[in-house]
């Protein structure tokens, strides 16, 4: 990537807008499991204490719990 003309080198004030509310957004999202996670429960209940409802995320959704495989 080139940083004087290359691909996102120059973004306008919505791009970046929508970069910090997905970034906010997730980060609440871990914030509302951590709090809300309790023992036996399982990991799609765990992950709809995220709250996404198909609003955009900085990164993929990514829950499991357990053990570590062998």
């Amino acid at each position: 990537m080139n940083p004087a003309d290359g691909l996102r080198a120059i973004n306008e004030a919505d791009q970046l807008a929508s970069f910090e509310f997905a970034a906010t957004f997730s980060s609440q999202g871990l914030r509302n499991v951590l709090q809300g996670i309790e023992p036996d429960m399982t990991e799609l209940q765990a992950a709809r204490l995220m709250g996404i409802n198909g609003l955009p995320q900085c990164c993929p959704l990514m829950l499991s719990a357990g053990g570590r495989p062998p």
